[in-house]
């Protein structure tokens, strides 16, 4: 069961590893190495990229 669980949760944090490298790559000006991404505990992970999402939502508006 725990071997179902952990491999749940590296698909999960791969995915948000993924989503958040492509938008850091997108917006070189905001000065966020995407290679440093998947060294970032899960919570920073998600606060990264919820920052990245917003950023390049505001920059797609204007």
């Amino acid at each position: 069961m725990s071997q179902i669980d952990n491999t749940y949760q590296f698909v999960v944090w791969q995915r948000l590893v993924v989503q958040a490298q492509e938008l850091a790559l997108k917006m070189p000006g905001i000065g966020l190495n995407p290679d440093i991404l998947p060294t970032l505990p899960i919570e920073q992970l998600t606060g990264v990229l919820a920052f990245l999402k917003r950023s390049y939502a505001e920059k797609q508006a204007s």
